[in-house]
């Protein structure tokens, strides 16, 4: 399992919107993101960004992480 780990965890704030998470993921090439506000709160996926949007729970990419749930 060690050789397929990575050790470098990529967070972003709670606060962070939407749109500059899936920038992050992409500008990173990486489909998750540790999600903190102090501790960790969670992880964002690629997957179930899209997922939301897809089905419209989203009214924007400006959105916070945090009033995404």
């Amino acid at each position: 399992m060690k050789e397929i780990m990575t050790s470098l965890v990529i967070t972003i704030f709670k606060d962070t919107t939407i749109l500059d998470a899936m920038r992050e993921m992409r500008g990173r090439n990486i489909s998750r993101l540790v999600v903190i506000d102090g501790d960790i709160e969670g992880i964002i996926s690629e997957s179930v960004v899209i997922r939301a949007v897809s089905i419209a729970s989203l009214t924007s990419f400006s959105t916070p992480l945090q009033k995404s749930r």
